[in-house]
């Protein structure tokens, strides 16, 4: 079945979380099947604390999932992936930190300017110039979301007004001291209207309301950590 995800490390918190901690996710799947709906939340609850590398962790919604993004044998870097019931997944990888003047395809880079100081510079990734910024407890995420037609399948035919476009959203940590990029990847299908999909709503909200704010410099010691296997 091969390299998936048997443990993980999560900072003790609500005892409530511990009994749901970890599933196995064989596959990653990056856009729901067609027929899939989501209902809508109001507030998203989290439950544990994921540590990311052993020097970061992030809130993770109760209704989530984890597993590996990447078997450690293929990936030179640290990969998860939070998995939801409904909507598509929203995967974390971690990158040594790059700069670059211009964006590299397939690689995520700090811009030369960011990397000299200038706040205002973007950072490259996804294939988006990420310049928007909020702030997460370790220091400036970079933001980006774009809208693009969906392809249909050979077999599939028209697609519906409501799986048209594909929704995606990328927030970037780039930590200079620690040497590393923390990217946070999500994305759904809907119309061409953001306002009007649902599921790609519900992506970007947890992806930039909840879980990047949340990145924290690890807080929990060993014996604070609980490791869970299947």
């Amino acid at each position: 079945m091969g390299d998936r995800i048997t443990d993980a490390l999560v900072c003790a918190g609500n005892p409530l979380a511990l009994g749901m901690l970890l599933l196995v996710v064989p596959h990653l799947i990056s856009i729901p099947a067609l027929g899939r709906t989501v209902e809508q939340e109001s507030i998203v609850k989290t439950s544990m604390q994921l540590v990311l590398d052993g020097q970061f962790s992030v809130d993770v919604p109760e209704f989530a999932a984890v597993s590996r993004a990447c078997p450690s044998s293929i990936c030179s870097g640290e990969s998860y992936v939070l998995s939801y019931s409904g909507i598509s997944n929203i995967s974390i990888w971690i990158f040594p930190y790059d700069t670059s003047a211009v964006p590299v395809e397939g690689k995520c880079t700090v811009s030369t300017e960011l990397d000299q100081g200038n706040a205002r510079a973007p950072v490259f990734c996804e294939g988006q110039v990420l310049a928007e910024s909020f702030s997460t407890r370790v220091g400036s995420a970079k933001w980006g979301e774009a809208t693009q037609p969906n392809s249909p399948t050979m077999n599939s035919g028209p697609l519906p007004p409501s799986y048209a476009f594909v929704h995606t959203f990328v927030a970037v940590v780039p930590v200079k001291e620690q040497h590393v990029i923390i990217e946070f990847y999500g994305g759904a299908t809907g119309y061409r209207s953001l306002s009007q999909s649902s599921a790609a709503l519900k992506v970007r909200s947890i992806i930039r309301d909840t879980v990047v704010p949340s990145l924290s410099s690890v807080s929990c010691s060993p014996s604070d950590a609980v490791r869970r296997s299947r």
